[in-house]
């Protein structure tokens, strides 16, 4: 007992034992952790002993401070430590305090984002947020950029934040990206288009440029497409070079329309132009100059730098480079002739005794005096056309570079050349002394020549070509010809038979007949003549149904006679030649059809006029059609019954003209019907004081 009673006896020594009191602590905690004391040794707690408080916050919580419903506080070291020391002086309650954890949630958005949601903000630390994207139009959300990695899925535009992961404020940022569209740029002909990028991306709202380039010849017209593409060019439809704004899908067309060159030739003088006109680049234009008699062409002026051929009289234009109008002028200038004098024999012109030459241009008249020594006679001028070229002294303005020759003339000798019927020869006239003389006789068709007769001493009589060389006499030359002869060979296929054959004169006429068959097995009705079939020497083949058939012969021939049985109702024709021997006639078997409605065999006929004649017409005994026409010489007719048709023929005649100066002399010998292959003789009778000189065919009548 604190209090007691002593008896004192003695001394003594009292030592006064003490100790602590004992106290209770309570600790308790409140939302968001719990609270305890550290000790070494359990409870209890005594008086004056220095004893440790451990706040200890749960998750998503952080220590407050402590407080104490005895109104201990004062006892403990820090009421806002977790972990702080007290002092016991009584029994005592304390209380640790919590605190929720809040982190600060920054939700940015990047370009091309419309908004973002929850707005910027503290958030729990226990708390799973929603967090929105929503892009601008054009835009896509691509992902959110998430450091802290505290969002479920990131590339999502609606997730949640997961803010237990925080450390401390945080913030996430939605990304977009600018919506790409695709571009498809065509060109037309004409030309070519660029876009840059040529691949893309084209993103919304991106611009890019875009060009139309025109290839040479063409100009940019238009870019085409739909409302929406065309739309999306910035300079409009019409300017080449471009831009498009990109806000959907795009598809344009660069149109191109060819140039319209315009090209205009003209000249001043001297002669005519050509290639004015209009061109495009596919065409190849070319211009032409024509100098005028008297002129020659001497350059283009105007746009030479488009002429292939700059001094060309005709010229391609290079439209490569070319502008749109071209002007070229022709220039032309007067022709100045390289004009030669000869002198052919003994004499002079214009006192020279020897050849010379002037230059005079297109208007500069030339005079020549013509002098002949003793002994030669002037004779004419020869080469250049003047008015008069039998006139010694002659004056022209020439059109061209030309010579003239000066001919003064020996003394001349008659040569005759005649021939037999068969063939012709040439050669016939007056000739100067010496002078070589190229002799041919030309046999007629069915002709040969045989020799030369009358003054042989001078020439080969048995060479049909010779040369002669004039003495110091008059000349005469006969050449005879002999027909060559020519043979026919007959043959037959079928039942009958041919008559003739054998050797014929060029020229006569052979007539064959074909003797068909009686009747027998293979021919019950007899037999008739389906056809002849010859070949000439040339391997020429003919056909006629002629019977006697008539040969013009000019060709050796092999003949057949093809016989076939008669069919049965055939209509019997004769075709008869008018004149005989005029022209060969053909019914031709192998073009015979039957005509089932009519009953009756249609034919086609062919006529062939023999040489020396021409085709006039067919007629029939019975009146029967000729198809196209009876003027035709190949018809096709349908005989009803047992008719003559006749073919008929006009002998071809020729016309032997002749003109001459009366006053100078008289020609006789012209005929105007003359049978082909027949000869007729022309006769030059010279006049008082005049010679003959020679024979001369006029060009310009037409045979």
């Amino acid at each position: 007992s604190s209090s007691t009673t002593l008896t004192v006896q003695q001394d003594h020594s009292l030592i006064a034992h003490f100790s602590k009191l004992p106290f209770s602590i309570t600790t308790s905690a409140g939302v968001g952790g719990s609270a305890s004391v550290v000790e070494s040794e359990p409870p209890p707690f005594y008086f004056d002993n220095n004893y440790t408080l451990f706040a200890d916050p749960t998750f998503g919580y952080s220590f407050s401070h402590w407080s104490s419903s005895s109104n201990s506080l004062d006892l403990i070291d820090s009421q806002t430590s977790p972990i702080t020391s007290f002092l016991v002086q009584g029994d005592a309650t304390y209380t640790a305090n919590f605190s929720q954890i809040n982190y600060g949630l920054q939700v940015l958005m990047g370009e091309g984002g419309e908004a973002v949601y929850p707005e910027s903000g503290d958030q729990s630390a226990l708390s799973m947020v929603q967090v929105t994207a929503v892009a601008q139009d054009g835009y896509d959300f691509e992902i959110w950029e998430d450091p802290d990695a505290l969002l479920t899925d990131s590339s999502l535009s609606v997730t949640e934040a997961n803010m237990s992961k925080a450390s401390g404020s945080v913030s996430v940022t939605a990304t977009f990206s600018k919506k790409t569209y695709s571009v498809e740029i065509n060109e037309g002909t004409g030309g070519n288009v660029s876009l840059s990028p040529a691949s893309g991306p084209w993103e919304h709202n991106g611009v890019y440029e875009l060009n139309a380039t025109s290839q040479v010849g063409y100009t940019f017209s238009e870019w085409q497409g739909d409302t929406n593409s065309t739309s999306s060019l910035l300079n409009g439809t019409s300017d080449a070079i471009n831009k498009i704004g990109v806000s959907g899908p795009i598809s344009l067309t660069a149109v191109f329309a060819e140039n319209a060159y315009s090209i205009s030739a003209t000249t001043v003088q001297g002669g005519t132009v050509s290639g004015t006109n209009s061109y495009t680049i596919n065409d190849t234009p070319t211009i032409s100059a024509q100098p005028s008699t008297g002129w020659k062409f001497s350059h283009w002026i105007g746009d030479l730098d488009h002429l292939v051929a700059a001094n060309a009289t005709s010229s391609l234009v290079d439209l490569t480079l070319a502008p749109l109008t071209l002007s070229f002028e022709a220039v032309f200038e007067r022709e100045v002739y390289d004009f030669s004098v000869f002198i052919d024999g003994n004499g002079s012109v214009n006192g020279y005794n020897s050849n010379f030459t002037l230059s005079p241009d297109s208007a500069t008249e030339v005079s020549l005096v013509a002098v002949s020594q003793a002994g030669w006679n002037f004779e004419r001028w020869y080469g250049y056309s003047v008015s008069d070229p039998a006139a010694s002294s002659i004056t022209f303005i020439p059109s061209s570079s030309g010579s003239l020759t000066a001919t003064f003339e020996r003394n001349s000798y008659d040569l005759t050349v005649t021939n037999s019927t068969g063939g012709e020869t040439n050669g016939t006239g007056t000739y100067l002394y010496d002078s070589a003389i190229s002799l041919q006789a030309s046999p007629s068709p069915g002709y040969m020549f045989v020799k030369w007769t009358g003054n042989t001493e001078l020439i080969d009589e048995l060479d049909p070509v010779v040369t002669l060389r004039v003495p110091d006499q008059n000349i005469s030359l006969y050449a005879e010809f002999t027909p060559i002869p020519l043979t026919i060979t007959t043959s037959v296929v079928g039942s009958g038979t041919v008559s003739s054959g054998g050797t014929y004169d060029t020229g006569s006429t052979a007539t064959l007949n074909a003797t068909p068959s009686g009747i027998d097995t293979a021919g019950p009705r007899g037999y008739q003549l389906e056809r002849w079939i010859w070949f000439s020497s040339g391997g020429t083949s003919y056909n006629s149904t002629d019977n006697p058939l008539e040969l013009y012969m000019d060709s050796n021939f092999t003949v057949t006679a093809v016989f076939s049985p008669i069919p049965p109702d055939d209509v019997e024709i004769e075709l008869v030649s008018t004149p005989s021997g005029a022209g060969t006639l053909f019914d031709d078997p192998d073009a015979r059809t039957w005509d089932v409605d009519l009953d009756l065999i249609q034919r086609d006929l062919q006529a062939s006029a023999n040489p020396g004649f021409s085709f006039l017409g067919w007629n029939s005994s019975l009146n029967a059609s000729f198809n196209p026409s009876w003027m035709n010489p190949a018809v096709t007719v349908t005989p009803q019954s047992a008719s003559t048709i006749t073919a008929y023929f006009t002998p071809i005649t020729q016309k032997v003209l002749t003109s001459f100066d009366s006053s100078k002399g008289t020609v006789t010998g012209a005929a105007i019907d003359l049978p082909t292959n027949t000869s007729t003789l022309i006769t030059a009778q010279p006049g008082e004081n005049q010679i003959f000189y020679s024979w001369e065919l006029n060009k310009t009548v037409e045979y």
